[in-house]
């Protein structure tokens, strides 16, 4: 099996890490999220976020091992042994389904350092043997003396070596030359350097906008207009606009910034401190966070017939309608929601193109709004792209 040539993405919410491996198709090969607490600066950021990238590469790395035997005799593959699969750790890791790992290969430089104790570790001949007597999770089981040889390469087959750079999408507004945050509202940070980020990462690293990021994996995979329009409909709402695949930054880096688009003069108060903006209305948080229940509850209470969900989703619809065709306007081009919402949106696509048509002299029909191709993980392979174009591009 060949290596193949991946890219990192990253998008970093306010809670949590998303990582994703991307091929030079921006086919997502693998993909993990991993929790993380708040976090006070970059700094911080960065120590939480390379180990996670550190784990993320151990656990999709290509190993040893895979034949399995029994110390008795009888043989078999992985996938013969009923509730036992392989992964890659530190090393070679056998662990039983839903269990903690039970054994660690010693080809790992970080042997033993990271897992349950071993009861023996013999060697015959070339083989190795593991036997995890001491492993309290499956002391009984069938399969605690195994046989490893061969060669294999795990389903992801990820290789350090192969690893074009690391693409971070943050939910942030930028300074002009993208070295310093000048404010990411979700994350409760301002004025902060991306140069301690930057330093944690022992491989190439591009930072750049969470929503500028989706909006670039949405063109890259449709490439059908010139221009494209994309709102990010999350814990925060952002945007980007894309005119023939590069973005359009604006004269600060500010471009895109839909989410403080003012919808509703005099209105509900926005996290950027002014009143009445796109994000007070749409964002995810007014549906779920500030109800106390889940975005998946809301709209199960909305197909339910619930009437206070459903004034709050009109509500929504509406105001969501008049950013629309502030945007169609302004740039007179397609546009793409996406963003986690999105996902929820195609029952309520008719009638949120008939809102926005009544708001435009122009279209009776509104169809240059579409959702996305992404249902999840636009940002982090958008954030990923960023690598694999300038590999193409030096070919």
């Amino acid at each position: 099996m060949k290596m193949r040539i991946f890219s990192v993405g990253i998008s970093v919410t306010d809670d949590h890490f998303r990582i994703i491996a991307a091929n030079l198709r921006l086919d997502e090969i693998a993909h993990q999220k991993y929790p993380h607490p708040h976090c006070n600066n970059m700094k911080e950021m960065g120590h939480f976020l390379a180990a996670d990238l550190e784990n993320f590469l151990r656990q999709h790395r290509t190993i040893p091992a895979l034949r399995l035997k029994h110390r008795s005799g009888s043989c078999g593959t992985a996938s013969a042994l009923p509730k036992c699969s392989i992964m890659s750790g530190c090393g070679t890791c056998i662990v039983l389904r839903g269990q903690k790992p039970l054994a660690l290969c010693d080809r790992c430089p970080c042997f033993g350092s990271l897992f349950p104790p071993l009861a023996a570790l013999t060697f015959a001949a070339s083989s190795i043997i593991c036997a995890f007597g001491l492993a309290s999770a499956a002391p009984r089981s069938p399969y605690r003396h195994l046989e490893l040889c061969g060669i294999a390469l795990n389903r992801f087959g990820l290789n350090r070596e192969k690893l074009l750079g690391v693409g971070i999408a943050l939910p942030a507004i930028f300074n002009t030359d993208r070295t310093c945050v000048v404010t990411a509202p979700t994350l409760n940070l301002r004025d902060q350097s991306i140069r301690p980020l930057i330093c944690s990462i022992p491989y190439p690293v591009s930072v750049c906008n969470d929503a500028t990021s989706g909006g670039y994996a949405e063109w890259y995979v449709q490439q059908d207009s010139d221009c494209m329009a994309y709102i990010s409909l999350e814990g925060g709402v952002g945007g980007a606009i894309l005119m023939n695949g590069v973005p359009y930054t604006g004269l600060n880096g500010r471009s895109g910034e839909f989410g403080h688009i003012c919808v509703q003069p005099e209105g509900l108060s926005c996290k950027c401190g002014l009143r009445g903006c796109l994000e007070a209305y749409c964002s995810s948080d007014r549906i779920s966070t500030d109800l106390g229940i889940s975005v998946e509850q809301f709209f199960a209470g909305l197909e339910a017939g619930n009437l206070a969900y459903q004034t709050l989703w009109k509500d929504y619809l509406n105001h969501l309608a008049s950013a629309l065709a502030t945007i169609r306007m302004v740039f007179d081009c397609r546009i793409v929601l996406g963003g986690y919402i999105a996902q929820y949106l195609t029952p309520f696509l008719k009638e949120l193109r008939g809102l926005t048509a009544s708001r435009d002299p122009f279209d009776e029909e509104a169809e240059y709004i579409s959702l996305c191709h992404y249902l999840k993980h636009a940002v982090p392979l958008g954030a990923a792209l960023h690598f694999i174009n300038l590999f193409v591009e030096e070919l």
